[in-house]
């Protein structure tokens, strides 16, 4: 009965020391995500992705024409990074997201800049249990 209560308590000392954040446990951080996005089924109008950047502390990976995800860089910043994502239309109608993300983020944060008659309507999140993928709605 000792080595069950010894064998539970170092797997609960090594899972905490293994989900700690901070510069010192660099080697013991589970600081990955991925964040999915794609075009919801209540947007009005067809766009595709045009242009896809991340900054330094995250990583943009366009996955078809009109999804894509975010990541985590291996140096798990804390306040996370920004990624742009232009979506357009036509020549004259576009929206550019900016995408503030991190893991500890409860869902990403978008601000819109928008040219023509496209308007971004919102984000939600799926209702996928466990799911870290989000619609974006267009208008």
């Amino acid at each position: 009965m000792k080595k069950i209560a010894i064998a539970l308590l170092a797997t609960a000392v090594v899972s905490t020391a293994c989900f700690a954040r901070g510069n010192d446990a660099n080697l013991l951080t589970a600081c990955s995500y991925t964040d999915y996005f794609h075009i919801g089924r209540d947007s009005e109008v067809p766009v595709t992705i045009t242009s896809i950047k991340g900054d330094a502390n995250i990583v943009a990976t366009q996955k078809d024409a009109t999804s894509f995800e975010l990541s985590d860089t291996p140096t798990c910043p804390k306040n996370g990074g920004i990624a742009t994502v232009r979506y357009t239309k036509d020549k004259t109608n576009y929206c550019d997201l900016a995408i503030h993300d991190a893991e500890n983020f409860w869902g990403p944060e978008i601000k819109a800049t928008c040219t023509g008659s496209l308007r971004f309507a919102g984000k939600d999140k799926d209702n996928w249990f466990g799911s870290d993928s989000y619609s974006l709605n267009f208008n």
